[in-house]
């Protein structure tokens, strides 16, 4: 159902200042971390009642007054909850409309926006249906284009986009992606990326 919490080890400076989508540096106005435990739980008990849409409102509601109070943590656990309840529940068109919408939030937290982009890249393998696969894939790579903070995951679908051109016997169009990397990655990154990609074709 809904994701866990967010734990990741921050100091004490960045646990109150996040980085809006704009370079904004701000100090957070209030912590909601408790509230987002309880919204999870009335989230999980809503879809559990087959209530969707009921527990996405009240996600979305949460993500907006997170963001505006500042709260990248709690905020990066909202935007996770709710890409992950979309995954869940193979609701891809909405999930579509929610990744677009939460990447172009005129006061985006760019550590919030990474861990829902991340998410979305790690559940993407659940994803069965081959046509909504490529919609999300090519949603995700749009929306994280041009932003250095989401590079990799935007290297991870272009690879993914590469692999599902291979085994449809596009070839020409499989390396016609592939060569986007080599703007996306810097040259380390590159190398080590096109490593893991031969090492696939070999194994």
């Amino acid at each position: 159902l809904c994701c866990n919490t967010i734990k990741e080890t921050m100091n004490a400076t960045e646990q109150i200042l996040g980085e809006f989508g704009d370079g904004r540096v701000v100090k957070m106005l209030a912590d909601m971390s408790k509230e987002v435990e309880q919204v999870k739980l009335e989230a999980d008990r809503l879809i559990s009642d087959e209530m969707f849409l009921a527990a996405l409102e009240k996600l979305c509601d949460l993500e907006r007054r997170t963001r505006l109070s500042a709260d990248m943590k709690s905020n990066a656990t909202v935007q996770v909850c709710i890409v992950s309840v979309c995954f869940n529940e193979k609701q891809y068109d909405i999930l579509n409309e929610q990744i677009i919408a939460l990447s172009k939030k005129r006061s985006l937290m760019k550590y919030a926006n990474s861990k829902m982009v991340q998410a979305c890249v790690d559940l993407m393998p659940s994803v069965t249906c081959k046509t909504a696969k490529l919609e999300l894939i090519e949603t995700l790579r749009k929306t994280t284009e041009g932003k250095i903070y989401v590079e990799v995951e935007r290297a991870r679908l272009t690879h993914m986009l590469s692999k599902m051109k291979e085994e449809e016997g596009d070839i020409d169009g499989a390396v016609k992606v592939l060569l986007e990397l080599q703007v996306l990655l810097k040259k380390k990154k590159l190398i080590y990326f096109i490593f893991l990609i031969l090492i696939s074709i070999l194994c």
